[in-house]
């Protein structure tokens, strides 16, 4: 019985989603910062969506596909794991 392999490449993305500015009114907000470590918290920090790449990665998992993440380290890895855990 042949097995349904896959895997996917996170690499750097071609494409900006525009950051829209905040105004903040109160001492209470957080400014947003870039993650330098560990699990990144889209309510903490900047993120690149990658919404299409989670798509994919929930479309082979639906279908019994194996589905390894390869990537260098501090490239998001994680971070992909817990949005895509968070869509199913």
């Amino acid at each position: 019985m042949p097995l349904n392999c896959g895997y996917l490449a996170l690499t750097a993305s071609t494409r900006c989603d525009t950051i829209k500015n905040q105004e903040f009114s109160g001492k209470d907000q957080k400014m947003r910062r870039f993650g330098t470590q560990g699990p990144v918290n889209p309510q903490e920090h900047y993120v690149v969506p990658r919404s299409d790449e989670i798509a994919d990665f929930i479309k082979r998992v639906e279908e019994g596909r194996y589905v390894v993440i390869f990537a260098p380290r501090q490239t998001g890895k994680t971070t992909f794991f817990r949005r895509a855990l968070d869509v199913l």
